[in-house]
């Protein structure tokens, strides 16, 4: 299976696989919020999964969470929940006072990783 990736609610923008240019790294970096209300964040794999993460269930082995936490592996954890999660880029999570679930993120044309430099020039650091 190749790369895929969904576009942030905020900026309609791909949320990126770690092999983009550092430029545009923080791109990288994805919350996660589920119908539930469950907030989710970490680095995106670009292949469905949800390594390195930062919330409070990262670490969890509370049973009404337990798919929730490391146990079912980082690399299904996006794929897992694409249909009840919204998706951001977590700078654009913060900088718009952390929306909730908004409904389904839409797939990326660009798999979040085959970007035309022109569509992310307005995102370079």
């Amino acid at each position: 299976m190749g790369f895929f990736s969904w576009n942030c609610k905020c900026c309609d923008k791909s949320v990126l696989s770690p092999y983009c240019p550092n430029e545009v790294d923080w791109m990288n970096k994805m919350t996660m919020v589920l119908k539930t209300g469950e907030v989710l964040s970490g680095e995106y794999d670009g292949y469905g999964g949800l390594g390195n993460r930062s919330d409070k269930y990262a670490e969890s082995y509370d049973y009404k969470h337990e798919d929730l936490n490391e146990n079912m592996g980082p690399e299904q954890l996006v794929l897992h929940y694409e249909e009840n999660a919204t998706i951001y880029h977590t700078r654009c999570y913060e900088e718009n006072d952390k929306p909730g679930f908004v409904g389904m993120s839409k797939s990326a044309s660009d798999q979040g990783f085959f970007l035309a430099e022109e569509d992310y020039a307005d995102c370079v650091e």
